[in-house]
Order: C-alpha cells, then sequence, then structure tokens
C-alpha cells in the first residue's frame, strides 16, 4: 500500500501530541527521569509478552544491527526522552512540541559531521527558519506592556505633559536613539533568555539524542531482518537498563510508588502504554516504508497538531504562536524536499 508509511507516521505524531498534555500533569507525581524509566519499563514487559504469545525470535543476524538498536535505545529513549520530559516540565507542552522541529536540522548536522555528507544553501535557509519560529514562539512578549516599558522614563514623561511642540523639537532626536538603544538591549536580553532557557537547552539535547537514535535506528531497520515490534522491545530494554544506574547515581532516586487511586494508575498505566508501545511502534513502522527524513518531516507535524489541542482545551494562543509554528515547520519542509 502506497503511503502507509506516511499514515503511520502521521498517526505517531497525532497520538504523540496528544500524550505530552497528559504527561505535563504526571510530572507533578514523578521526576522526569523515573518516569521515563516506568513508561520503559511497563511498555518493555508487554511487548516481551506479546513476543512470546507471536513466537517472534531473534533472527540470526551480525553484530552491527543490534549494536545500532542498543545505541539507539541508549541515546534515542533513555537520554533523549529524559530530556524531552524535562523540556516538558518546563515549557509546557505546546512549546516542547515544538522544539520538536529542531530534529530534522540536527539528523542534517549528524549527516554533515558523521558521513560527510554536505549541507545545501536551502538546508541552512530552512535551519535560520525554524530557530527563528521558535524565537518567535518562546520568546513571546506582549506587545501592550513592551510598547510602554521600552520607552525610557524621561521620554514618557515629556510625552505624558502636554509641551508646546516647539519646546519637544529639540528632545525628538535624543528620544529616538534612546529609544533604538533600549530596543536593542531588550532584544540582546530576549536572545540570551532563549538561548539558556533551561527548558529550550533541554529540548535541544532532547531532539539531538532521539535524531541520533533515529537514524541508528533506521540504520538497524534496513541493515537486517528485524520484526518492528523486537526492534522496539532491543531498544526498550536497552533504555530500562541505562535509566537504572542513571536513577541510581545522577539522580540518587529510589523507585517509590505514589499513592494513587485505582482510576489514576489506571489511566497511568493506559498513557505508558500508548505513548511508548503505539508510538515507536508506529515510528518503526514508519520508518519500514518510508524514508527516514519523510518520517521525520511528517512527525514534525505534532506542532500542529499541539496547537490545534491547545485550542480544544481552550488555551489562549496568539496569532505570534501561529506565526512562529508556521514558519518552523515550513522551515522543516525546506530542508528535506530543497
Amino acid at each position: 500500500m502506497q503511503l502507509l508509511g506516511e499514515l503511520y507516521a502521521l498517526l505517531c505524531a497525532g497520538i504523540w501530541a496528544a500524550c505530552n498534555f497528559a504527561f505535563a500533569s504526571n510530572m507533578e507525581v514523578f521526576s522526569p527521569m523515573m518516569f521515563n524509566f516506568i513508561k520503559c519499563f511497563v511498555t518493555s514487559v508487554v511487548i516481551l509478552l506479546l513476543l512470546f504469545l507471536l513466537q517472534i525470535e531473534l533472527p540470526a543476524e551480525s553484530f552491527n544491527p543490534y549494536a545500532y538498536l542498543v545505541i539507539s535505545g541508549l541515546c534515542g529513549i533513555a537520554i533523549g526522552d529524559t530530556f524531552y520530559l524535562n523540556a516538558l516540565q518546563s515549557l509546557g507542552a505546546r512549546k516542547t512540541l515544538l522544539m520538536e522541529t529542531l530534529a530534522p536540522p540536527f539528523t542534517g548536522l549528524i549527516a554533515f559531521i558523521y558521513f560527510g555528507t554536505t549541507i545545501s544553501i536551502f538546508g541552512w535557509i530552512g535551519i535560520a527558519a525554524i530557530i527563528y519560529g521558535l524565537y518567535i514562539v518562546i520568546n513571546e512578549r506582549k506587545d501592550e506592556t513592551n510598547s510602554t516599558s521600552s520607552l525610557p522614563n524621561e521620554t514618557q514623561s515629556q510625552y505624558s505633559k502636554n509641551m508646546p511642540l516647539l519646546q519637544q523639537q529639540p528632545n525628538i532626536q535624543t528620544s529616538q536613539q534612546e529609544n533604538l538603544t533600549v530596543q536593542l538591549k531588550r532584544l540582546v536580553e530576549e536572545v540570551k533568555q532563549f538561548i539558556f532557557n533551561k527548558g529550550v537547552l533541554n529540548a535541544m539535547a532532547a531532539m539531538f539524542c532521539q535524531s541520533l537514535g533515529m537514524v541508528l535506528s533506521s540504520a538497524a531497520l534496513q541493515y537486517g531482518e528485524f520484526d518492528t515490534l523486537l526492534a522496539t522491545f532491543i531498544r526498550l530494554l536497552a533504555a530500562v537498563f541505562m535509566l537504572i544506574p542513571m536513577l541510581k547515581f545522577l539522580k540518587k532516586e529510589t523507585f517509590t510508588i505514589p499513592k494513587l487511586s485505582v482510576s489514576e494508575t489506571s489511566q497511568l498505566l493506559a498513557l505508558v502504554l500508548v505513548s511508548t508501545l503505539i508510538c515507536i511502534y508506529f515510528q518503526q513502522l514508519s520508518l519500514v516504508y518510508t524514508r527516514p527524513e519523510i518520517s521525520q518531516t511528517l512527525l514534525a507535524t505534532s506542532t500542529i497538531f499541539g496547537l490545534l489541542y491547545g485550542k480544544f482545551r481552550g488555551e489562549n494562543i496568539s496569532k505570534k504562536q501561529y506565526f512562529g509554528s508556521i514558519i518552523a515547520f515550513v522551515g522543516v519542509g525546506v530542508i528535506v524536499w530543497c
């Protein structure tokens, strides 16, 4: 069936966007790393049972495909998803989903560094468009507040008084220079806040790790005769074994079961299975039926799904956020198709 890989990628993007809003509420109960461990452990147990029921065996492959899948699980799931959940805790669901548009540029940069491939001028234009779109959304300010606060106190007092026009004219040039200086300082401060924002740094690290994991996973599926469910299990199992020492030595956390009601527990388990099992499974299927760059572009539509879900939930979404999201998504398309 044609476009089957594209369909799986779109389904994955829509489900993942919906799960992000549910993730945000669970960050109040678990730390990001602990929640990542829980979702990986529970899903790997369920997949193991499915592998036994379906009688899927390990293929007699060489070492390389297994190594690709293991490293993919370590980078993309254990480390990448932990960074992602940290970003979700800081930025919220919609802004974190928007940061996923960084995945295609990172994939191109990984190919540029590791494989020696070149990035075209259109690729750099796409990267610039994505960064600009992210900057618009992350550093959004209220225009009314800025229009008044950006003026120096002396200038505001001058305009607040009913002075004769002839008395104001000598100060017009000085006022314009002061306004320009204040606006430049504010722009520099906003750029610093964007670059050194904790949530942005976590999201950038997450996208880099997930891009590396996706490239390695795609290579393993093309190199070896792996069942998609089995490949998903290997990646998750590697992530579980990576997260155990990370929790022990980095976070020094011990696994404790929080006091949740039956309904809360069932909702948590459903969320874990849907977000991890179905999303990763659909992602692997999309890599089987289509090229990784096409799959990655369609996965970036989670940004659009996030805007729609946010609007449905009654969130106030400004025109700037729509504009920035569209610019970032167009940048993804420019990178992949030009």
